[in-house]
């Protein structure tokens, strides 16, 4: 059996338990909105909705100082184009860019950031909610020695940690889930898209130290 058809199981046993916690928290937040526009009335929360739908992305402060710079700069300037990934980086030179149009770029896109070099090569940051090209071919999800689902990377034979997500509740999960779910686990799950990388996530997110500890308050 496949991790997706293991995972589609166990969502649907833990969608249960969480069902009522759920109806719940939203029977409190809808009468709180009840209460709120009672209060203030409609008038007022459709302005604060209208505000809310309405607002831009802010230029990050780094970026925006970045922007400040270019502002002085006539002519062009060396860019470097960085694409940061789920899993994985990329950079490609794409010569002498006009300041202006780097400007109008780096403000028209909230998913671009920049920061120029010492050297005066400029890096813009593009962030892509996926897994880079070489890190389909070669990441997989596991477990650290200290308990933490972590991203790995084997790229040229060496196992390499990119990032960690949470620290487990390993005797909940191991009272838990399937078996197989576990050999997969301590194995390494292997992730070849950003689906099957959300759905590993997702699924032991369940499991996470902190959320069981919210869980535990609210039921004192």
């Amino acid at each position: 059996m496949t991790f997706t058809n293991l995972y589609k199981q166990l969502k649907k046993r833990l969608r249960r338990a969480r069902r009522t916690l759920q109806l719940g928290c939203f029977l409190l937040l809808s009468a709180g909105l009840v209460w709120a526009l009672s209060q203030n009335g409609d008038e007022q929360a459709a302005e604060v909705f209208a505000k809310r739908s309405s607002e831009e992305p802010v230029v990050d402060k780094v970026t925006e100082g970045t922007v400040e710079t270019l502002s002085r700069i006539s002519g062009t300037v060396p860019v470097i184009m960085d694409k940061e990934y789920l899993c994985g980086t990329e950079s490609t030179p794409v010569g002498n860019k006009d300041t202006q149009e780097i400007i109008s770029m780096l403000t028209g896109n909230p998913r671009y950031s920049a920061v120029m070099a010492p050297d005066g090569t400029l890096h813009v940051k593009e962030q892509i909610q996926d897994l880079s090209p070489a890190c389909k071919d070669n990441a997989f999800i596991g477990m650290d020695e200290k308990g933490n689902l972590t991203l790995y990377d084997t790229q040229k034979g060496e196992k390499k940690a990119v990032r960690t997500f949470f620290q487990l509740d390993v005797k909940q999960m191991e009272s838990s889930l399937p078996e197989e779910t576990l050999k997969q686990l301590y194995s390494g799950i292997k992730v070849s898209d950003v689906d099957e990388y959300n759905s590993v996530i997702s699924t032991f997110s369940d499991f996470a130290v902190e959320e069981a500890k919210r869980v535990m308050s609210q039921d004192l």
